[in-house]
């Protein structure tokens, strides 16, 4: 009996029962395998994660078995050519896997092209890791885009912009403005007389 699933040999031609195992096995091998999962670790580096599905097997019993962790799955960012919201994601996230239809080691490996390198077809070996559907941390960086409220960015750490800031419209800020290392606030104007004198309005 042929053990390679959607291959077909010459052995399953070989009897009735042969030709409809195949046919059992192909077919019960189309259609597309989400897999909740809880990632148990992150390789920011490599952007590969160890997730732990969550959805047990049941014995007959109705005992539940919890499935082994599934490794080096990898996870990509919200993306467009050189454009990029990165995001990674965390330890304890729950979210959703993919497993992909055929192999995908080889292009794991090389991101290029290629055959598959066995016969499996949807395994877990072969599952990505599409986003993250629920966090226990409560969130402490949110952009939050509302229609009658605008854009809002809230943070308990600083925001940084490495690039030119060109704003058409007003700026309001609660506390202090430094510009190349100068207060709004707190600077002050030389060549002024004392008194009523004032200086001449920004140019």
């Amino acid at each position: 009996m042929s053990s390679l699933f959607g291959i077909f040999t010459q052995n399953t031609t070989h009897s009735d029962v042969e030709r409809l195992n195949y046919i059992l096995r192909t077919v019960g091998q189309k259609g597309t395998i989400i897999v909740p999962v809880q990632i148990v670790s992150v390789d920011l580096q490599k952007h590969r994660l160890i997730v732990a599905p969550m959805i047990q097997q049941v014995t007959t019993d109705g005992r539940g078995i919890p499935h082994a962790p599934l490794h080096d799955i990898p996870y990509g960012y919200e993306q467009a050519g050189e454009c990029v919201l990165q995001i990674d994601p965390q330890p304890g996230d729950i979210g959703i896997a993919v497993c992909a239809y055929r192999d995908i080691s080889r292009l794991k490996a090389t991101q290029q092209s290629s055959t598959p390198p066995t016969a499996r077809c949807y395994a877990w070996e072969d599952a990505v890791y599409i986003r993250t559907l629920w966090t226990a941390k409560a969130p402490k960086h949110v952009i939050t885009i509302a229609p009658d409220n605008g854009i809002t960015l809230t943070s308990p750490q600083p925001v940084t912009v490495n690039a030119d800031l060109h704003v058409n419209g007003s700026v309001t800020a609660k506390g202090d403005v430094t510009g190349s290392g100068i207060s709004l606030d707190h600077h002050t104007h030389g060549g002024v007389q004392s008194g009523g004198s004032k200086t001449s309005p920004p140019q």
